[in-house]
Formats: C-alpha cells, structure tokens, sequence
C-alpha cells in the first residue's frame, strides 16, 4: 500500500501593508541613535525613522486586527518589532542629544 503525503495548503496571503517598511525605519532608527550625540541636526535622522516606525506600525497592527485571516502573520510581528525598535531609536537618540548638548556646554564653560 502506497501511502499519500499530504502537505497543508497554503492559503494565499497578503503582504501586511507597512509592516516591513516600520520594520526597516525601526532598525534604522537603532543603529543611527548615537547620531544624536553629534549633534542635533545629524540627530534628527534617527528621530524621524524612529518616529515614522512608530506611526506606520500600529497602522499595520489595526489592519491585521480587523483581517488576520487575510495578511500573513509573520508580518504582523514585523511591524510589533519595528513600532518597539522605534520607541527605543527615539528614546536612545533623545538621551543621546541631551548627553551631546551638555557635553558641549561643559567643554565651552
């Protein structure tokens, strides 16, 4: 008796739109936060990245909410990752502004 190997189908799922994206500005925002010690200007980069992480990932979240069935799962841990890389990009590179600042104020004083 030959035996059948059945592999479970795949249903045909959707990329959760701005998953990745939030996913990828979060790591950006990580790996840029020391920008902020430089100085405010080059500091602004992380924060922005950090802040559309934040934005773009509780909009994907929303939208997984309302349809798990349709979008892939996978992209809704992207876009829970990217939204808390975010936080911590922005939080990290404002900590980093302020040691910048007072760094620069104690070396002119």
């Amino acid at each position: 008796m030959e035996e059948q190997i059945t592999t479970p189908q795949k249903t045909n799922q959707e990329k959760l739109p701005g998953a990745v994206i939030a996913f990828v500005f979060g790591i950006i925002a990580v790996c840029l936060f020391w920008l902020g010690a430089i100085f405010i200007v080059p500091g602004v980069i992380p924060l922005v990245f950090g802040i559309l992480a934040f934005v773009k990932g509780p909009k994907a979240r929303k939208l997984f909410a309302a349809n798990p069935t349709q979008y892939n799962k996978a992209h809704n841990v992207f876009a829970l990752i990217g939204m808390i890389l975010g936080i911590v990009g922005v939080c990290l590179t404002i900590i980093y502004m302020i040691v910048g600042v007072v760094a620069i104020m104690a070396y002119h004083f």
